[in-house]
């Protein structure tokens, strides 16, 4: 197993942060920066191993929101440990970014994905879901956490595992983004709360596994957020939230969080003996009974 996040770093025990980035660099290219094995193959069969192809928008209008960070490798990699989590499982991630972690569900054995971000990102999801020819099993959603009408406007499970994606073609185009860069949290645009718009059909759809890496950082999003994350989840959704350095709302969401699930946080045991880091944690959520 390796990870090779050019033109950051190679992640291992002692060695987890990318540097910060400069400016005046041109923005990324596609990198390899995640081999993972699929959900057949044996632990340690590098011959079997499948790597996914990521493409990164480091210094875009998009910015931090189109690179990749350590907690979605190390999510990554737990459930790469944990495969039987996600197998035959319907996924759902938000804030998805370039989607390594939610494409990495899906070379797992997920039965369906679904990544989501704002609209402005669409485009960068669509073509990495395409680069790694996943079109027929991850699909790309907008989402504002805490509007009903964009969460009724996903497609169910069973609707995801069953449709024919969108070629390249139509997607949607790149478009220059009015949004402030994700990952700064003094000037991230936040998710707004929108108007609760019910569903025709009773109610958004829910999903098997809910997942999303460095989501903690912006007061302003934790409340719409969490009420994302209970309109997604059903009796036996497991949620597992992995966040980094950016946690500045971490109390506000435990505290709001904690009011409708049950927290759990992972052990360091239970991560990837190699990818995990002591500054990436994660923790697993599930609906109050």
């Amino acid at each position: 197993m390796h990870v090779i996040a050019r033109p950051f770093c190679t992640l291992h025990p002692d060695h987890c942060h990318p540097p910060p980035p400069h400016p005046s660099h041109p923005p990324a290219a596609p990198h390899q920066v995640f081999a993972a094995s699929p959900a057949s193959a044996p632990e340690c069969a590098c011959e079997q191993q499948r790597v996914v192809t990521i493409a990164q928008q480091r210094f875009g209008p998009l910015g931090f929101a189109s690179t990749v960070w350590d907690s979605s490798i190390v999510a990554g990699k737990y459930f790469e440990r944990h495969a039987h989590l996600v197998r035959s499982k319907t996924c759902i991630e938000l804030g998805a970014g370039c989607g390594l972690l939610g494409i990495s569900l899906a070379v797992l054995g997920a039965r369906a994905v679904v990544l989501t971000d704002m609209p402005g990102n669409l485009p960068l999801l669509h073509r990495n879901v395409h680069a790694n020819d996943l079109h027929h099993t991850v699909h790309v959603k907008a989402l504002t956490w805490g509007s009903a009408q964009d969460a009724c406007a996903l497609p169910t499970p069973a609707a995801a595992a069953a449709a024919e994606p969108p070629t390249l073609a139509q997607a949607p185009p790149t478009t220059p983004s009015t949004e402030p860069p994700r990952g700064n949290p003094s000037t991230k645009q936040p998710h707004s709360r929108a108007a609760a718009v019910p569903c025709a059909s009773g109610g958004p759809p829910t999903f098997d596994l809910v997942v999303a890496t460095d989501v903690v950082y912006d007061h302003g999003a934790i409340a719409p957020l969490v009420d994302t994350l209970a309109m997604l989840c059903g009796p036996r959704t497991s949620v597992f939230i992995a966040h980094g350095r950016n946690r500045q709302a971490l109390a506000e969401f435990l505290r709001r969080v904690g009011e409708r699930f049950r927290v759990r946080e992972v052990a360091w045991e239970e991560m990837h003996e190699t990818y995990r880091c002591e500054d990436v944690q994660m923790m697993e959520l599930t609906l109050h009974q």
